[in-house]
């Protein structure tokens, strides 16, 4: 509750927010695909039994820090007049390499008009292209709205 109240001090103060909805977990289909089967709580609980770290990065959230999850380029800084959303890889982990195509539905989803949003895919997960989103990402403009550069951190 305190996130809540603290989301709506600010927004109380004039600062216009987003929240991203939590992603589905744990991801079933990573621990399928390294071999456990039947139905999702037969998975569940062997992977609990047989292999709890890797139960651990399937039910491990990255994203809920946002700044972990996408990089945005705002509408005024690119080409295209569009604001552009990056997935993050965060390939240096497992339990957050697994989260980008989620992370891409759900911004799919919100922000579906083509118009005005490009969703990209995110980089290829290997190490000289490990992106960790808007945490090693911030922009520099003389004033809000204005057109700016982005500064990327590696």
């Amino acid at each position: 509750m305190k996130r809540l109240a603290n989301l709506k001090h600010l927004a109380d103060l004039g600062f216009h927010q987003g929240v991203l909805p939590p992603l589905e977990l744990p991801l079933v289909k990573l621990l399928r695909d390294v071999g456990f089967g039947g139905d999702d709580a037969t998975v569940i609980a062997r992977a609990a039994l047989e292999a709890p770290e890797l139960l651990a990065a399937a039910s491990s959230a990255s994203a809920m820090w946002t700044a972990n999850a996408v990089t945005v380029s705002p509408s005024v800084d690119t080409a295209d007049g569009c604001v552009h959303f990056t997935p993050a890889n965060l390939a240096a982990k497992l339990h957050r390499a697994i989260e980008h195509g989620e992370t891409r539905r759900t911004l799919s989803a919100i922000f579906a008009d083509d118009t005005r949003f490009r969703i990209h895919h995110a980089l290829p997960g290997t190490p000289t292209r490990g992106d960790e989103g808007a945490a090693n990402h911030t922009r520099f403009a003389r004033e809000y709205g204005a057109k700016g550069v982005e500064f990327f951190v590696y």
